[in-house]
């Protein structure tokens, strides 16, 4: 009986090495995508292995006074897949939807029964628990306008204390990103403010099978000149220097799409000064594939001697370059 005492009390005090469901994340949470604040989900990550038995537990959230809990779901069957990093993806109807458009093989783990409430996304909680209310992981948002408990039980935060809040409210009132754990699987919380970040867009997300999805697809066009330096938009300037009457300087521009979906309406105009003494060349396409370039040369072919200058606009449905704004210049000289 004494040699199985050391066993017994190993076990007790490794609940990793039975399935169980307390050592768990609040890995990720999307509050909408591109504006649509109706498509939101919860990612949960598992701090050790076998944290499989999540039908014991609940997702809910809070308001900025930590009061009005919204149950966003009680969660009423168990994940297959326990290894330590496993995920559990919760997502709403409009976000399933957001995605499949882009990837139709998506699939969540669980259906959210109601979203975060619209007016809790400024300021709110949200906590993972069991079902008798035991609250296991909290995740706070809005700096100081959050003004709720943070309290937690110890199994996951060394003192119980999650707080202080993350500084900012949930992304998703613009563009694809997510609010994410910043630390290792396994990692327990220190402070919210501490241990999240707001992530790139588009953020993925991933399922308990593995599977991971980007939640939006976005086109981002990027214009480079021959040197293949990258040029910024309404700050580019082009001098093609001085150029004798009758005679021409051309410059090899490159439009190329870095984003995530197809650049459409590809097209270039001009105004200015002196629009006609800059000469551009027709775009081989009005559309480019994701990682697709298109190059388009710009003549300087000054009809008057001094200084002369025109603004050239690349127009696409980049989603904040549109258009694409180059100064042009040059020097005419007789």
């Amino acid at each position: 009986m004494k040699k199985l005492l050391p066993i017994l009390t190993a076990l007790a005090l490794s609940p990793a090495a039975f399935a169980s469901f307390h050592l768990m994340q609040i890995e990720k949470v999307i509050a909408g995508i591109d504006g649509d604040r109706s498509a939101q989900a919860i990612q949960l990550r598992m701090r050790a292995p076998d944290q499989d038995l999540v039908s014991a537990t609940r997702v809910r959230a809070w308001d900025a006074a930590g009061t009005n809990p919204v149950l966003i779901l009680d969660i009423t069957a168990d994940v297959i897949n326990s290894p330590t990093g496993a995920r559990v993806l919760l997502a709403t109807p409009a976000f399933t939807s957001a995605v499949q458009a882009i990837t139709p093989s998506f699939s969540p783990d669980f259906t959210m029964a109601h979203p975060i409430p619209f007016n809790y996304l400024a300021a709110g909680r949200l906590t993972y628990e069991n079902d008798s209310g035991t609250i296991l992981w909290s995740l706070s948002w809005g700096g100081s306008a959050y003004t709720g408990s943070n309290a937690g039980s110890t199994i996951n935060d060394a003192n119980g204390d999650f707080g202080p809040a993350f500084a900012t409210a949930l992304p998703g009132k613009s563009q694809a990103r997510a609010l994410h754990f910043t630390g290792a699987a396994f990692a327990p919380s220190t402070t919210n403010a501490a241990n999240y970040a707001v992530s790139t867009s588009p953020a993925t997300v991933t399922n308990n099978s593995g599977n991971s999805f980007l939640i939006s697809a976005s086109p981002e066009i990027e214009v480079q000149q021959s040197t293949g330096a990258s040029l910024i938009d309404g700050r580019a300037q082009k001098n093609f220097g001085t150029v004798t009457l009758g005679m021409t300087r051309s410059k090899t521009f490159t439009i190329k799409n870095v984003g995530t979906a197809t650049l459409t309406g590809l097209a270039i105009t001009k105004d200015g000064a002196n629009p006609g003494n800059f000469i551009v060349s027709p775009l081989p396409t009005s559309a480019l594939a994701v990682g697709g370039t298109a190059t388009f040369k710009v003549t300087f072919k000054p009809t008057a001697a001094g200084g002369r200058g025109a603004f050239m606009h690349i127009r696409s449905n980049d989603a904040n370059e549109n258009p694409f704004d180059i100064r042009l210049t040059g020097m005419a000289i007789p």
